[in-house]
């Protein structure tokens, strides 16, 4: 539904602003820095993939009686079923990464580079 993807998109810059705010432009001077940073970068990860899978949940309970009834009647697999739920959720999910990294990368001040900030975006994905 379009209120559960617009939440979930809402979650994931609230949650890369506070994390910008928090490590806005400061320079890497020690190891703790980095450590710091690193963690930052869990954090974000984990919560975000949290609230995406308790958020998913309610919708995937309404669906498993369908599905059931579907698969058991033979009109496909539930591998099918699995990926098409998992293609479903892909441009989201994409959305979703590009909004949370770009709120983060550049405000955090991580490298300015193109392979950086590439490898950051598949990490956080």
């Amino acid at each position: 539904s379009p209120e559960f993807s617009l939440s979930r998109i809402i979650v994931v810059v609230l949650v890369g602003a506070i994390i910008t705010a928090t490590f806005w432009q400061q320079k890497y001077r020690t190891a703790a820095d980095t450590q710091s940073r690193i963690i930052s970068i869990s954090f974000m990860i984990m919560l975000t993939g949290a609230y995406n899978l308790f958020t998913i949940m309610p919708f995937q309970i309404e669906k498993r009686a369908v599905l059931f009834r579907e698969i058991s009647s033979g009109m496909y697999s539930s591998i099918a079923a699995v990926v098409s739920d998992g293609f479903v959720e892909l441009p989201y999910l994409i959305v979703e990464t590009l909004v949370g990294v770009n709120v983060v990368y550049w405000g955090i001040g991580f490298q300015q580079t193109v392979s950086a900030y590439i490898y950051y975006s598949i990490t956080f994905f």
